[in-house]
């Protein structure tokens, strides 16, 4: 919890300094790190690639007609991989750790929460 707030008072600080992030080894995110990686590597990595083709072969200039080309021929596919990928690792089991945490599937610790004795933090941003 002090650490958090360590955090919490440097972005301050940083920010009526104008700089709104700060620089330095991610070494306390490493399970979004490692979501990132995997996502890359069974999803996102070969879409990357292909539209690095499609510049590298001059046949992606990056105007407006490229990019709405590209994205009424490739928008449904990415997404329905997009999609496939996220239930995927949704579905996956969350091994038991030392730090009490609860283990089961993502899915189910999101949409079940009062069974880990927990509660649905989500709050609107719309009111």
């Amino acid at each position: 919890m002090a650490r958090c707030q360590q955090c919490r008072i440097v972005f301050i600080k940083k920010r009526k300094n104008e700089d709104s992030f700060i620089y330095g080894k991610s070494t306390l995110n490493t399970r979004i790190e490692s979501w990132w990686a995997i996502l890359r590597k069974q999803c996102t990595g070969k879409w990357i690639k292909e539209m690095k083709d499609l510049r590298d072969t001059g046949n992606f200039t990056g105007n407006k007609l490229d990019v709405n080309l590209v994205q009424f021929c490739c928008m449904k596919l990415l997404q329905a991989e997009l999609d496939e990928t996220a239930l995927v690792w949704d579905m996956h089991r969350i091994r038991r750790s030392r730090s009490n945490l609860p283990d089961d599937r993502p899915i189910a610790l999101y949409l079940l929460p009062e069974l880990w004795a927990s509660a649905d933090y989500v709050q609107s941003i719309f009111g």
